[in-house]
């Protein structure tokens, strides 16, 4: 009998309120709708950042190929003019113990002649490969 008249109960209830009731499904009809909508927007969404990123991913790669590049360019412009600085250095050098062995030319340095030509010929056979 409880159940009875709390099923009538319902059913009255139902009733007076059949307008809210209506009100209501249709407030989570229109919410779903929303939710279909904006699941597709954010699919689509996720979608743009996919390709996105793709398309970022090679240009992104040749930068820093370029960049690794540039660094190797700037290591070997240094290196080349230590190498410039150093071979004026050493002209500088021979020139001013040119001048110097001018001088005592007719002296008793014939050995220090002996000893700068037989550097000079050995320095011809150097291979930088080996520096």
């Amino acid at each position: 009998m409880y159940d009875n008249s709390r099923l009538m109960f319902l059913c009255s209830e139902g009733l007076s309120r059949h307008d809210d009731l209506l009100s209501q499904l249709s407030s989570v009809k229109d919410a779903d709708t929303s939710l279909t909508s904006i699941r597709s927007a954010v699919s689509t969404l996720q979608s743009s950042v996919r390709r996105i990123r793709s398309e970022i991913a090679d240009p992104n790669r040749q930068i820093r190929s370029k960049t690794v590049q540039l660094s190797n360019l700037h290591f070997n412009v240094d290196l080349l003019q230590s190498t410039v600085r150093f071979v004026r250095l050493s002209k500088k050098l021979r020139d001013v113990m040119a001048e110097e062995c001018e001088c005592c030319f007719g002296y008793e340095d014939d050995i220090f002649w002996w000893r700068f030509w037989w550097t000079e010929r050995d320095t011809e056979k150097w291979n930088t490969a080996d520096w």
